[in-house]
């Protein structure tokens, strides 16, 4: 959903120049901005949903299981940031500054995100490796991991608010859709904004994969 988002404003920069009718661009902006709204919605559920059983039922909070309670927290977190909240607003001189917020959240939890994905995948590999079945972590090493998991895309923002790399592009005048038409994430092209994000989630992806295969051959 998160690239769906994306690419609801991809169409609206091309449309503009295309010579398609407005109905024909509104029609596919409408399709993927939908499909990115449901799709975030059932994410937000799904994770509400882990969340509220792990708290309800004491005996599943074994150690893997709290990792994946930061992990939904943070992918339901990105979700509602998904759900592009100023759409709601979109006659409101704030709007833009929520579209702002928003591209904050998406950098921040989608990249918590990956590291808990990461976190969760060296705790199997451990649990695994350990031949003694399921392990309990140290305290200090479910620290490290919410170091690791919250600190590195909080730096991510603090680095791209310093640098200016956030863009709130908000268009809700734009041919094509009225108010849903937006960029609510780092600035477009290569820069460091999107080097940063994409270069953490192939570097994870390498990771998760490695640490897969090693508990597999274990």
């Amino acid at each position: 959903y998160f690239f769906f988002g994306d690419a609801t404003a991809i169409l609206a920069a091309e449309g503009s120049g295309s010579g398609a009718t407005p109905e024909a661009e509104q029609w596919k902006v409408n399709v993927i901005f939908y499909t990115s709204q449901c799709l975030s919605s059932l994410s937000l559920v799904m994770c509400v949903l882990v969340v509220a059983t792990l708290f309800l039922f004491p005996a599943l909070r074994s150690g893997h299981n709290r990792l994946v309670v930061n992990l939904c927290i943070a992918n339901g977190l990105g979700a509602f940031s998904q759900l592009n909240v100023f759409e709601m607003v979109s006659n409101q001189a704030w709007a833009p500054d929520l579209c702002r917020g928003e591209a904050i959240g998406n950098q921040f939890f989608f990249m918590s995100s990956f590291f808990w994905t990461a976190c969760l995948a060296w705790h199997v590999y451990r649990t695994i490796t350990s031949g003694k079945g399921p392990t309990r972590e140290r305290w200090t090493s479910f620290v490290g991991f919410h170091v690791i998991s919250w600190g590195c895309p909080l730096a991510s923002v603090i680095v791209l608010l310093v640098y200016d790399q956030f863009d709130s592009t908000y268009a809700p005048d734009t041919p094509g859709g009225a108010g849903q038409l937006a960029w609510c994430w780092v600035r477009p092209g290569v820069l460091p904004g999107q080097v940063i994000f994409y270069a953490t989630l192939l570097a994870i992806m390498f990771f998760n994969t490695f640490m897969t295969v090693l508990t597999i051959a274990h």
